[in-house]
């Protein structure tokens, strides 16, 4: 799949753009603050609704709009196997929100110490109908590194789980079905828990909430399995050439629920496993949760909170035998965050049957020389990889004779060579 057009109006720094984009590789150079970075972010938000740089979605509005109310578009066109979707987000400020500056020099952001400017709102066209903006996942996937991704092996728990969370539910309607239910269930759950903190209850009170976190928890948990066993299938060739080392890069899933060995092997199994073994799996690990549950109960009422299930689960990263998030370099780190991204292309392909476009935010200045070559050996070989970076000399002759070359510069963006 790739995405051949994108358009952008009033979207961070750019007022307007129009820009076919290269089937296959495209190099977009140009000093820091001219936005770049910005390119890449829009084609993020067409894929998952979401920005992956601020989750205050009024920033992606131009500060100096002059539309009344203001708002920002992003619109794509993607080419996948079964023909061409079309989308778009739009990101509205809702009506009665401050007007704009009558001099257009004058930004609309608030002034220090004046609260903040009124929020926007998402719609969301597929093929010109308006739709929720969950349904846009799986139209275009992507796979996206920026230096932010470091904190994927040593930043805190929550930001695994979501990458987790936003990797599946680009490729697989049902996790994503199952995620929003569960999500749900443990908001209830966990309000019914401060309720007993306060009073007396009777013992099945928890009883329907239980059964169903057991239900929708397992089968969050075995797609984290199955995924986490395909990117280490993916990690096992890619991390020694990138790395230089011998020692493997694992991934390895932590469950708040004890699963035994044999189910924490499981997702090892994933490629071979008959689709109708799926229930006689789930069965145990409903058993193992269900289990778990009844014995933290009385943590979980005095605490009152869910303690245990997927919400609550980590991935650890070891080199051999080093946990990366502990004991690893931050070279060590950031080389383990790359190889995971690389490895996702591979997972996405597999619960596709399509490769996802590539999105490299900078990463070149992160690389020696030799990580530089082979990552761009590496890339070459997708169907469509947008990377950027502030100078042209860090990728070698081959692959800017393979790509084309833009410039960025203070919003705009000029062709300067095409493969």
């Amino acid at each position: 799949m790739y995405c051949r057009h994108l358009a952008l109006a009033n979207f961070r720094s750019f007022v307007r753009l129009d820009l076919e984009l290269p089937a296959h590789l495209g190099v977009f150079w140009g000093e820091n603050g001219q936005g770049k970075s910005n390119l890449l972010e829009s084609l993020y938000l067409l894929a998952t609704s979401r920005s992956y740089r601020t989750s205050a979605e009024r920033e992606l509005v131009n500060w100096y709009v002059e539309a009344e109310p203001a708002f920002a578009r992003v619109a794509g066109e993607v080419v996948r196997r079964h023909g061409l979707t079309r989308l778009e987000v739009v990101l509205a400020e809702p009506p009665g929100a401050a007007p704009a500056p009558p001099d257009r020099e004058t930004p609309r952001a608030p002034a220090a110490g004046q609260p903040p400017l009124a929020s926007v709102r998402r719609r969301v066209r597929i093929n010109g109908q308006p739709k929720p903006p969950a349904e846009l996942l799986g139209h275009l996937n992507v796979v996206l590194f920026s230096p932010l991704d470091v904190d994927l092996i040593a930043g805190p728990a929550e930001a695994r789980r979501r990458y987790l969370h936003i990797t599946l539910c680009q490729v697989d309607h049902r996790y994503l079905r199952t995620l929003r239910r569960y999500q749900r269930v443990l908001l209830q759950r966990n309000a019914l828990l401060r309720g007993l903190r306060e009073r007396p209850a009777r013992p099945d009170q928890l009883g329907y909430w239980d059964s169903q976190l057991v239900e929708l928890g397992a089968e969050l948990t075995l797609a984290h399995l199955r995924a986490i066993a395909l990117l280490n299938g993916q990690l096992r060739e890619l991390y020694p050439r990138l790395s230089n080392e011998p020692a493997p890069l694992r991934a390895l899933y932590r469950s708040t629920v004890p699963l035994g060995d044999d189910l924490a092997a499981l997702g090892e199994q994933a490629g071979s496993t008959p689709e109708g073994r799926d229930e006689e799996v789930l069965g145990r690990l409903r058993e193992q949760f269900s289990t778990h549950l009844e014995s933290i109960r009385p943590r979980e009422r005095q605490q009152a909170v869910t303690l245990a299930g997927p919400h609550r689960d980590d991935i650890g990263f070891c080199a051999g035998d080093v946990d990366l998030r502990l004991f690893g370099s931050r070279g060590q780190q950031r080389t383990a965050a790359l190889g995971l991204k690389l490895a996702e292309v591979g997972l996405m392909q597999h619960y596709t049957g399509e490769r996802p476009v590539v999105l490299l935010d900078d990463v070149m200045s992160e690389l020696d020389p030799r990580r530089r070559q082979f990552l761009q050996g590496v890339v070459v070989e997708h169907e469509q990889v947008l990377i950027t970076a502030t100078e042209t000399g860090v990728f070698t002759p081959a692959f800017l004779g393979d790509a084309a070359v833009y410039h960025v510069q203070a919003g705009r963006v000029r062709l300067e060579s095409a493969p």
